[in-house]
């Protein structure tokens, strides 16, 4: 006979000994409670996790006791980026995010708290990664090689790192359009750390004013990311090559963007550059 059959005492109840007091049990919402979608929405938001490759335990946990803290941090962010960079900040959801990363809704606002925190930790995560771009190329305008050489091998470098990094690339030019502005962290980078130096460096290889060289350099920019974020099968059909030459089509891409910063950059005659 099941304890809770036997006569009522403080060791034995009459209860399973995991059922809640009468009290809680005919105080817990019933399903008519929900009067309106929002309000249930608002509760499954709350109770439903999206299924976990790893089992059922995971839905339970917010954050598994052992996990990995920094993977996890990441997989979130590499799974945000690709979802806001394809659909925005107000097409993505926080529960694609998690379904994508392999953890509970949970977990996400465990690591960053609510939707718009997400986005701009990803935006930050951006930067991070094109600070040490950038650092590369403030190297090459310093080291007194030839401005050609420099040129050619600055659009290679930065042509090659868009491409790898089509899915961030797309997130900053899709921020970009919506807003009409490059993002806070972006925006201080260019103007106090990549262009002073830059700028300074191009004004004494060529003889151009800080202005032009500026604006040259921000059209680069712009046809950098443009061509980053193209399909490379419509860069193969573009150029007139046979499918799947994606590798000639980005080497004939590199040497193209070389031969325009030299035209948007050619040394003033007086120069003697």
């Amino acid at each position: 006979m099941p304890p809770w059959h036997a006569p009522a005492s403080p060791v034995c109840p009459r209860e399973p000994p995991d059922a809640l007091p009468r009290a809680a049990r005919e105080e817990r919402p019933k399903a008519s409670a929900f009067t309106d979608a929002a309000t249930l929405q608002r509760f499954l938001d709350h109770v439903w996790a999206p299924p976990s490759p790893r089992g059922w335990w995971d839905n339970i946990m917010a954050r598994p006791v052992n996990a990995d803290a920094e993977a996890t941090r990441r997989r979130i962010l590499d799974s945000a980026v690709k979802l806001f960079s394809a659909r925005g900040l107000e097409g993505a959801t926080v529960r694609d995010v998690a379904l994508g990363a392999g953890v509970t809704l949970a977990t996400v606002h465990h690591y960053f708290g609510s939707k718009d925190a997400l986005f701009e930790a990803c935006i930050a995560a951006v930067y991070d990664g094109l600070e040490g771009m950038s650092e590369e190329l403030k190297q090459l305008f310093v080291t007194g090689a030839p401005l050609e050489e420099i040129l050619t091998r600055a659009m290679a470098v930065a042509s090659g790192y868009a491409r790898k990094n089509r899915t961030i690339v797309r997130l900053l030019v899709r921020t970009s359009v919506s807003t009409g502005r490059v993002p806070p962290r972006g925006r201080v980078m260019m103007e106090t750390s990549f262009l002073p130096v830059v700028a300074e460096a191009l004004g004494m290889l060529t003889g151009r004013s800080a202005l032009e060289v500026r604006l040259a350099l921000q059209t680069l920019v712009f046809l950098v990311t443009r061509y980053a974020v193209q399909d490379p099968a419509e860069l193969v059909s573009v150029l007139g090559l046979p499918k799947g030459e994606r590798e000639r089509a980005f080497e004939r891409l590199d040497a193209h963007l070389g031969q325009v910063a030299l035209a948007l950059l050619a040394p003033r005659p007086d120069t003697g550059s």
